[in-house]
């Protein structure tokens, strides 16, 4: 005996790659690895207006707890 809830949500949320901004930076290195600067261009993520859009799927199961089945 136990109860699953589903649910589905999609939200419109900042964008963690450029922070809002529709810019990425972007580090530059020689072929030996070394630091040569850096540039901004359009945020691959976003693609440039700072926002991305979220879907998320899931399930919730609860369910009774038995104590004697419970390991220390």
């Amino acid at each position: 005996m136990g109860k699953r809830t589903e649910f589905a949500r999609d939200t419109i949320e900042v964008c963690r790659n450029c922070k809002a901004e529709g810019m990425a930076i972007v580090e530059e290195f020689d072929k030996a690895g070394n630091h040569t600067g850096r540039h901004k261009e359009i945020c691959p993520v976003c693609g440039g207006s700072g926002l991305v859009s979220k879907h998320i799927e899931g399930f919730v199961t609860v369910e009774p707890y038995d104590k004697k089945k419970a390991r220390p």
